[in-house]
């Protein structure tokens, strides 16, 4: 399997662990995926503001979406964050 392959993978794990309704928690390598990529990120944060009513978010993940962006990342600053899985 090629990187671009190992991503898209790993991409629509992430997304199935929410839309199929399990609440499974994101591995390491998912959690990992979600806060290196800003784009899946930002997609992942709409995402959770839109549907946490649906309680289909694990609750680590929605706190692992939510704790990872701050209020000088919505302004294009850039900042580091520690995230402990």
């Amino acid at each position: 399997m090629n990187q671009k392959q190992l991503e898209d993978s790993i991409f629509e794990s992430i997304f199935e662990a929410v839309s199929d309704g399990s609440q499974r928690e994101w591995t390491d390598e998912e959690k990992l995926a979600a806060v290196s990529d800003i784009d899946l990120f930002h997609q992942l944060k709409c995402w959770a503001d839109n549907s946490l009513s649906d309680s289909c978010w694990h609750e680590a993940n929605y706190h692992l979406v939510n704790s990872s962006l701050s209020k000088s990342s919505l302004h294009g600053e850039e900042e580091k964050t520690y995230i402990s899985f």
